[in-house]
Order: C-alpha cells, then structure tokens, then sequence
C-alpha cells in the first residue's frame, strides 16, 4: 500500500483509544488518512493527514491529496517511522507502563510518597 486508512468514527471509545492499526502504518513508513479524533491525532501527528468524522466526501479528498503528492506521502511515512522508533515503540512505553504499575501499586500499599517509589524504579 501507498496510503493507509484509518476511517473510524467519533464515539467515545475512538475518541480515548488509538487504532492499532495507525501504529503498524506508522511502523513501515506509510502516511495515513485519518478520522480527526484526539488520539489519533495525539499518535500519527504528522504522519497523518485528517477528514472530518464520519464525512466520506472529506475522507477521500484528502486520499486523493496524498495520490497526487508524492512527496508529502514519503514525508509523512518518514515522520511516522521516526515517531514509533524515537517514542512509541515498546522499549519506551514499557518504561511508563512499570512506573504506572509501580505508582498503583504505591498508592494501594498506602504509601503516601509514591512519586519517589516510581522514580526510583525506572
């Protein structure tokens, strides 16, 4: 694929959950046409460009804006790739997932100073 597609609607789970699909797009270096919801946006930032919730007309103007520009599509992909190696892959986020872990975990022991138990720990 040249262009890949993110097309869901506004609900209130597409709006606080990123598609894993926007992710593995962003991995191999493909510029996407997204719904504009807040995660999405917050996760392929310029890697994407955005339609209007559920406006199919808006949707495929903005594929055929990347059909016809090459080089914002290679852009995009290299900002997207970028992106996931610099922020989002696993070795970065499993870094906040165990100081999540570890903050719960401090606030269900009672300990009151949790701040100090998370820094400590990663």
């Amino acid at each position: 694929m040249d262009i890949c597609v993110a097309p869901e609607p506004s609900d209130p789970y597409n709006n606080r959950s990123t598609a894993a699909k926007i992710m593995e797009y962003m991995a191999m270096g493909k510029p996407v046409v997204s719904s504009n919801l807040p995660e999405h946006r917050f996760t392929a930032q310029e890697a994407a460009v955005y339609a209007t919730p559920g406006d199919a007309q808006d949707f495929a103007n903005k594929i055929v804006e990347l059909i016809n520009d090459p080089a914002k599509r290679a852009t995009m992909g290299k900002a997207g790739q970028a992106r996931i190696e610099a922020e989002l892959a696993w070795p970065h986020q499993a870094k906040q997932l165990l100081k999540a872990y570890a903050t719960l975990d401090a606030i269900r022991k009672g300990n009151k100073d949790h701040a100090k138990v998370t820094d400590t720990i990663i």
